[in-house]
């Protein structure tokens, strides 16, 4: 059977469609290089269709989410899953059944890339359907939720006024990001922290400045420090949410946007061991979640995942890079030359893992600052991650799990040999490579064979506030309007 997953959303809006063994999947932001495109236009489904070469007539079944705010798209139920057509004259050329399913249902169903069954789902999320903050699932059934006026949102707690009394500039979804790497610098007012209790619905009460401000503490009270103090809070929260509602041995899925905070992931971690995240845990991963609906309402075999996480429906290269290119590229790094990757197809999420990736040796001591001013213009507070061989993270890192996603923090063992991917806390977001990724693999093995360290600064193949390329047009505008050292565009090479 042959199915679509629609996300139409107001932001981060993606399509996916299966034939009932494969999957193509289809990020608009990437396609349009608009940061965190929507859809609430018809237009994009028939441009995806076309660019598939699929006819509406040939789908069995469409399953979509969309926001409350949508008009054109029907009237919600609280029900997981409601069989609703919208009515529309383009959707009049799909002669099959439509779905509306629950926003964070469809969170906990995008999960099956990863791993095929868990004993419970957590959904934390900036809002789901009906105001929804927090979620929680087994076996496709709804234990638990809060509402936003039971329990404020992580996301909307950090990214609303604590971003803005900050002068944090850019897209409303990106801010609740960039103060997660702000909070290190500053210092936490134990006496505000103590007023809450770690129960989730104190998250409402953590926004309150003025409280803040009449606190009898003598620390300096400023923006700075409130973020701090708040975010520190979070994380207890949430680890408390989490001991809660399960047990440390459970098999733990966690989808969301607030499942980006890779410092309560790495908190989260160390007490959960099963605890999975999924590379598209954010929105990106709800039309991959929305056909796996129908692949289970209509009892179909599950999909092929060959090539995951790299699915971007993208532009790959035709020639892979050769070892002498490889060679070469693993020596302008070792020499501290800042290099563009762009191999085979772009990731699923928003984080670079391999294949779309700025690389730097991490030893270079003002690295952060070189590739920050030459290529990403990014705030100078935000940290930069690393890719490590996998068989060597114990040696380099406090860390003993798998991390392929580049979704957790952790310490990093030394803080001063490798200055430029380590926070001022001391610690590091970083992607264990093992086999899955050959071609990245080899390039990390001949830089370990160069330099005799086995891991590599990694960062998106993007600049501050636009997506990451997508086609080898967005590869190369990239290298012409910033001083990027060497472009690497499957076995093509490009040089300054």
């Amino acid at each position: 059977m042959k199915f679509l997953g629609i996300s139409y959303r107001n932001h981060d809006a993606n399509i996916a469609f299966s034939d009932g063994v494969k999957i193509k999947y289809l990020k608009l932001e990437r396609e349009f290089q608009h940061k965190h495109q929507g859809c609430f236009d018809y237009y994009y489904i028939q441009y995806v269709l076309n660019k598939w070469n699929i006819d509406p007539k040939d789908i069995d079944a469409v399953a979509y989410v969309t926001d409350m705010s949508n008009y054109k798209l029907p009237y919600y139920t609280r029900e997981l899953v409601s069989e609703i057509k919208p009515k529309d004259i383009y959707l009049e050329h799909f002669n099959c059944p439509f779905y509306l399913l629950d926003h964070h249902y469809v969170h906990t169903l995008s999960i099956w890339p990863v791993v095929e069954q868990t004993d419970i789902d957590f959904v934390l999320d900036g809002m789901g359907d009906f105001e929804n903050t927090y979620s929680i699932f087994s076996k496709n059934k709804r234990l638990k939720t809060y509402e936003l006026d039971e329990a404020e949102s992580v996301g909307r707690c950090l990214g609303g006024q604590i971003a803005s009394m900050n002068n944090l500039q850019g897209h409303w979804a990106d801010m609740a990001g960039k103060l997660m790497g702000l909070k290190s610098f500053g210092k936490i007012n134990q006496e505000y922290y103590s007023l809450f209790s770690n129960d989730i619905t104190e998250v409402s009460k953590l926004m309150s400045y003025r409280k803040y401000l009449t606190t009898n503490s003598t620390e300096e009270k400023n923006p700075l420090n409130y973020l701090t103090s708040v975010h520190t809070k979070l994380e207890k929260i949430v680890l408390q949410f989490f001991k809660t509602n399960t047990n440390p041995n459970a098999c733990i899925g966690y989808t969301g946007g607030v499942a980006q905070n890779s410092v309560i992931n790495g908190l989260l971690k160390n007490v959960f061991p099963n605890l999975i995240i999924p590379p598209h845990c954010p929105d990106d991963g709800l039309s991959l979640g929305l056909i796996e609906f129908l692949r289970q309402h209509y009892n179909q075999e599950p999909f092929e995942k060959t090539n995951f996480p790299f699915w971007q429906d993208d532009y790959a290269p035709v020639r892979e890079p050769s070892d002498e290119t490889i060679k070469k590229t693993a020596e302008w790094l070792a020499q501290g030359k800042i290099v563009g990757w762009y191999q085979g197809h772009g990731e699923l999420g928003p984080r670079a893992l391999g294949n779309r990736s700025i690389l730097m040796n991490p030893s270079i001591p003002n690295g952060k600052n070189l590739i920050n001013s030459k290529v990403k213009q990014r705030e100078w507070f935000r940290p930069f991650g690393a890719s490590i061989l996998e068989e060597h993270t114990d040696k380099y890192f406090k860390c003993n799990y798998k991390s392929e996603y580049m979704l957790y923090v952790t310490d990093i063992l030394d803080k001063h040999k490798f200055s430029s991917i380590t926070h001022i806390d001391g610690t590091c977001r970083i992607q264990t490579v093992g086999t899955k990724l050959d071609t990245y693999k080899r390039l990390l093995d001949c830089c370990y064979e160069l330099t005799g360290i086995p891991m590599l600064l990694n960062t998106s193949m993007n600049v501050n506030g636009r997506p990451i390329a997508s086609r080898y047009i967005d590869a190369l505008e990239l290298f012409s309007n910033s001083n990027l050292d060497i472009l690497v565009i499957g076995n093509e090479i490009y040089k300054r």
